[in-house]
């Protein structure tokens, strides 16, 4: 119960890297990263309680400073009902947590690079249903439709009929493998605006398993070139 160290398998050792000699002046705390010691301390003093063993990960600092992650159990060793010690079976799922983290820290990233733009992001699957789409996407369609655009939506779901079958053939094109760039034309509350979209493919293991659009209003570059067209024209006159 005080967190000495009486037996560990050659498993333990190999995984933890410390040696026999090493065991006699550890306590199990001295090893458990700092940011874990609390809950690992919690999790055994339930155990000693003789409350129900659960599963629970903890996180190690190896003898040569490698986080180490394990997974497993513990349960109370009782003698005339009261606690002596605990025996816990774990496995190494380092590895595994790892990764997860890294994809985990990857999708908030990505998340966060879509998100803090003011350009609409949006995905459709092979059958031009929306994956995923950011803020600025939602926001565009919602005051042009006063409809909020959702997971799983068809092309003729999200726009009107003239600019479903637009979107579906650009979709289509990209879907093809024909990354490209559309110009597209709108009225937005009674003003022409000029509308740019980046259509690129999204390849996966089997291939092109759906398609990335991204969405630029270039009104004012359109604007500023045709302005400069009338000077230079002007110009010439």
């Amino acid at each position: 119960p005080d967190g000495r160290i009486l037996y560990v398998n050659s498993a333990w050792k190999r995984v933890l890297g410390f040696r026999d000699a090493d065991l006699e002046r550890l306590n199990l705390l001295d090893i458990v990263h700092p940011a874990h010691r609390d809950k690992l301390q919690a999790e055994f003093d339930q155990v000693l309680r003789g409350e129900p063993a659960r599963r629970f990960n903890v996180e190690f600092i190896a003898a040569d400073g490698r986080l180490v992650i394990l997974s497993g159990s513990a349960a109370a060793q009782l003698v005339h009902g009261r606690p002596i010690a605990t025996q816990g079976i774990f496995r190494d799922v380092t590895e595994q947590r790892l990764a997860e983290r890294l994809l985990a820290d990857s999708k908030a990233n990505l998340a966060a690079l879509v998100e803090n733009t003011g350009d609409a992001i949006w995905s459709v699957d092979r059958q031009q249903r929306l994956i995923t789409f950011n803020s600025a996407y939602s926001l565009a369609i919602e005051a042009r439709t006063e409809r909020e655009p959702k997971v799983g939506d068809l092309p003729l779901a999200v726009y009107g009929p003239r600019e479903a079958e637009w979107y579906a053939e650009v979709y289509g094109r990209v879907l093809s493998g024909d990354r490209h760039v559309a110009l597209r034309t709108d009225e937005v509350e009674g003003q022409l605006r000029y509308f740019e979209f980046y259509a690129n493919p999204i390849q996966g293991e089997e291939g092109i398993n759906g398609a990335v659009l991204f969405g630029k209003d270039v009104t004012p570059r359109v604007r500023a070139e045709e302005a400069l067209r009338v000077a230079k024209d002007e110009a010439e006159a």
